[in-house]
């Protein structure tokens, strides 16, 4: 029964729709790609030297079984340029099976800038294929949008020709093709704009009417001040002093007590 779980690689047909999308990427990717590998190519070739020579550096060469050692008689790791290879790819890759790793102060330094920038390194290929991918699949998109939108006025015509019978260019001009829901989209943001423009200008001219209104008032206001003040000046109770009052008199009546 197990042997039938292989017919579920059927229901990978319907993605190959989608196949074609990451082919024309992986096209379009191919001088990054070049690129990228070259940058990878010399990152290994400098580094890979640079952690066999950091850790010979330490070395002595046994003439017996033509081995580096440390001094305590223990081989390196690092016999080879390619053995060093094979560590800078395992560590760019962040692998890091720990078959080999350096002991000396300069082959640690030089482990960790391999550490630190073979993950860029490793980016730049996959950054450039990643972008053209999602470029692909935009189109991809925008293609089936266009034929799902082709299928429903073929469709439409085939309703509207069976219901009157009208012939396919006469239909076809009355459907709404993707320019022509734009232009209206367009042409529809326009009129909103000039709607905005003109409550703008009459929002302004209510400012305007508001200031006006204000300074009129204001100068209502002064000729007020200014005509009480021609009043008070023309009244004679207001011009004339007080008189002083007589000491020993009341001056809130006569004495009706003499």
């Amino acid at each position: 029964m197990r042997l039938f779980r292989i017919f579920r690689l059927v229901k990978v047909a319907k993605y190959a729709a989608q196949l074609p999308v990451l082919s024309k990427a992986l096209q379009s990717s191919t001088g990054g790609f070049g690129i990228g590998f070259f940058s990878i190519f010399m990152f290994l070739i400098l580094w890979g030297s640079s952690i066999y020579y950091s850790e010979t550096s330490s070395c002595t060469l046994d003439p017996s079984d033509n081995l580096w050692k440390y001094d305590d008689g223990t081989p390196t790791k690092f016999q080879s340029i390619p053995h060093s290879l094979w560590w800078t790819i395992v560590t760019m890759c962040t692998v890091g099976y720990g078959d080999a790793f350096p002991i000396t102060p300069a082959g640690k330094v030089v482990a960790s800038v391999v550490m630190l920038c073979g993950v860029m390194v490793l980016a730049f290929p996959l950054t450039v294929l990643s972008g053209n991918f999602m470029d692909k699949w935009s189109d991809f998109l925008v293609e089936q949008e266009k034929e799902t939108l082709k299928s429903w006025q073929r469709k439409f015509y085939r309703l509207l020709k069976k219901a009157e019978g009208t012939g396919e260019n006469q239909v076809l001009a009355l459907l709404p093709t993707p320019d022509r829901l734009l232009k209206a989209i367009w042409d529809d943001l326009l009129t909103l704009k000039a709607n905005i423009d003109t409550c703008k200008v009459a929002v302004h001219s209510v400012k305007m009417q508001v200031k006006k209104m204000d300074l009129v008032l204001k100068q209502l206001d002064m000729a007020i001040k200014f005509a009480e003040i021609e009043r008070t000046e023309g009244d004679p109770d207001v011009l004339a002093p007080n008189p002083a009052p007589v000491p020993g008199t009341n001056v809130t009546g006569p004495n009706t007590n003499c």
